[in-house]
């Protein structure tokens, strides 16, 4: 009758990314499917960086199901040790990159750019061409420049606001000159808004 609820059947759901072992073993199961609640179980998955949330059923008599959410990747960020970690929107490190998300998420770097990413990024998702950034580099912690995949460069004023009104004015100012954008379309550009409102710079990125 013992062995009856021994753990047998280990579901998980909701793994992308991360291994099912490694979810197992941070779950740290007992041999019996009583010997440990749910809540506890839960608690042991959700200390791995990698997840945001983990739920956990237990089915008698020794059904364990395991239902995860991933932290979603905001950027790969190049620390003052050369290092690449994936963050999330609020800075906290997830592990390091994947091949594949090399390939797919934005670069970001600069001193204290990380804990930084959560207010630049709450501005530039508002943008059309947002999908089209491929880094963020944080200048002297001051103020950011944004690299598009075709070379372009957006050099960004210092914004001393709480909820970056400069920035953003100065961003739907920019993608009103794009869309109008004619000559040298297929070359990339350099556009200076360091000073703006009072004044708009664009030259070509050699």
């Amino acid at each position: 009758m013992h062995n009856h609820f021994k753990i047998g059947d280990i579901i998980i759901e909701g793994s992308e990314l991360i291994p099912h072992d490694e979810i197992i073993q941070q779950a740290n199961l007992q041999q019996f499917i009583y010997k440990k609640s749910a809540i506890s179980i839960a608690k042991d998955i959700q200390a791995n960086p990698q997840i945001s949330k983990a739920t956990v059923i237990l089915q008698l008599p020794n059904k364990v199901i395991i239902r995860i959410s991933e932290k979603k990747a905001a950027a790969i960020f190049r620390n003052t040790d050369d290092e690449l970690i994936v963050i999330d929107n609020e800075g906290n490190k997830i592990r390091k990159p994947l091949k594949q998300e090399r390939m797919h998420t934005m670069l970001l770097f600069g001193k204290n750019a990380d804990h930084n990413l959560h207010r630049i990024n709450k501005i530039i998702t508002q943008l059309k061409y947002h999908h089209a950034i491929s880094g963020l580099y944080f200048v002297n912690e001051r103020r950011w420049n944004i690299f598009l995949h075709d070379g372009t460069i957006i050099k960004l004023p210092e914004d001393h606001s709480t909820d970056g009104t400069l920035m953003l004015n100065a961003l739907i100012l920019l993608e009103k000159v794009l869309v109008h954008r004619k000559d040298n379309q297929d070359k990339p550009h350099i556009y200076d808004l360091r000073l703006f409102p009072k004044k708009l710079y664009i030259s070509i990125n050699k």
